[in-house]
């Protein structure tokens, strides 16, 4: 998880988050099915304010923006750290 700078006025504020992901040519499939695995369970998760995904309208450049938002620092601290955010990460690697 990707560290960020904040002050303790912040920490209570919304948080969104912005990542970027190529999919491989040979694997869009199981790409989107990973990504509505991972993408439901961060819907599930307490503090979660929704998540959008902008999929590539050229299909030679396979570029995926997912964006998601959670109540504020803390919520979105205790995703980045759990043990499901780590296995989805681990199945996306495969």
């Amino acid at each position: 998880m990707a560290k960020y700078n904040t002050d303790n006025n912040n920490s209570s504020k919304p948080v969104t988050v912005i990542v970027k992901r190529i999919a491989k040519k040979n694997k869009i499939k199981e790409f989107e099915e990973w990504l509505l695995g991972i993408s439901t369970e961060v819907s599930r998760q307490e503090g979660s304010m929704g998540i959008d995904i902008i999929r590539p309208t050229d299909k030679s450049k396979l570029e995926y923006v997912v964006i998601f938002r959670f109540n504020n620092y803390e919520t979105l601290t205790k995703w980045g750290n759990s043990s499901i955010r780590n296995e989805w990460l681990k199945k996306g690697r495969e």
